[in-house]
């Protein structure tokens, strides 16, 4: 049953479109009535397929129908047609139109022209409501997929964990030679490795629905950045990197620890895994009065014209490839921007294919 209100002053316009749509083949339910006011609560309590209000009932009233209407979730996408009048100006029909009215008949009533945009109108509602099923169906997987995500997630630091424990225990039981000991630092790594990659996958979760609250704090920017840059020698002397560091303010930053962690962790990973050997890395700081200004750049592969369209997705591996066997994920750049975007900053970058690539991240020295 195909439901159409009818907003018109004039009960023989009223009759007539009841008789005209009653004449074809089409099954119809009709909401009248000569009042604005009525014909918005009617609208949203009965949710017709289509409405037809004269123009100049709706012109007249203190509430603008059309207006109204389009801004209420139930009915915004209703198809809203415009009776005129001979004598109404055309730039009353246009400004109606541009409000979102749909279509308009004009009077007196003809049953052809009539029927032919109703039924348009109805084709037009039918579209609306298979795209809000469709969009429905589509925010109800992705809630499903974001739950099943998290679940996993929480769940494999379960045996991780276990896993350290167990490794914990093994001094316990005799004094380790040097090769039980470098088999014991492998398994630790792995552990890291599958940390990382279990909290990159639970932020992107809560991007898709909620980030946790930032833990603010104030942290001195060149200590920071030098314990970090310190964990990074080891791998970057094994690829034969040099690895630069240049700051020249003492800079105090007030922010979340952990997430500007991740963000360096991420930047100074990526430089070092897709780069060639003997090659360099800098990491140089930079300050305004109210912004600090952190760039890594490295001397790699550079990112293609191609990439940079595909930068920060999720799950997006870029045709550039690790060269020394290290996995990726995909999941890096879009977790930078993610945590970035948390601390209330912004990330920019650079390449040119065969020479490098520079990031940059512009971060607030306090955050409001």
């Amino acid at each position: 049953m195909n439901k159409i209100l009818l907003v018109e002053e004039k009960l023989d316009d009223i009759n007539l479109i009841i008789k005209y749509l009653r004449e074809t083949n089409i099954e119809f339910e009709f909401y009248t009535t000569d009042k604005v006011s009525e014909g918005i609560v009617l609208a949203i309590d009965k949710l017709p397929d289509v409405i037809i209000v004269d123009m100049r009932l709706a012109f007249g009233s203190e509430i603008n129908f059309v207006q109204h209407l389009k801004k209420q979730a139930h009915t915004q996408n209703t198809p809203i047609m415009l009776a005129i009048e001979k004598t109404d100006s055309e730039q009353n029909i246009a400004d109606f139109l541009n409000l979102g009215a749909t279509d308009y008949i004009r009077k007196p009533i003809r049953k052809n022209s009539l029927v032919a945009r109703v039924n348009a109108a109805l084709r037009l509602a039918k579209v609306y409501q298979e795209i809000k099923v469709s969009r429905q169906q589509l925010d109800d997987l992705h809630t499903e997929q974001m739950n099943l995500m998290g679940i996993v997630a929480h769940d494999l630091k379960s045996p991780l964990n276990k896993v350290q424990g167990l490794i914990q225990l093994m001094p316990l039981v005799g004094e380790l030679n040097d090769e039980q000991k470098s088999y014991v630092e492998m398994i630790n790594r792995v552990i890291a490795g599958g940390r990382r990659l279990i909290d990159d996958i639970l932020t992107i979760n809560e991007a898709g629905d909620h980030l946790q609250p930032l833990q603010l704090e104030t942290v001195d920017l060149k200590e920071f950045l030098e314990d970090i840059l310190a964990t990074y020698h080891q791998t970057a002397q094994a690829k034969k990197l040099a690895l630069h560091f240049k700051m020249a303010d003492e800079i105090s930053l007030q922010t979340d620890r952990e997430c500007l962690s991740r963000v360096m962790d991420n930047l100074l990973s990526n430089a070092i895994k897709f780069s060639y050997p003997d090659k360099n890395v800098f990491v140089s700081v930079s300050q305004t009065d109210q912004e600090v200004k952190i760039s890594v750049r490295d001397e790699g592969q550079g990112i293609s014209e191609d990439d940079k369209k595909k930068m920060f997705q999720k799950f997006q591996k870029l045709s550039a490839k690790p060269t020394a066997g290290e996995t990726s994920t995909g999941l890096g750049l879009s977790i930078i921007k993610t945590l970035v975007e948390k601390l209330a900053g912004e990330i920019h970058f650079s390449s040119v294919l065969g020479v490098g690539t520079e990031f940059q991240i512009d971060l607030p020295k306090q955050i409001a």
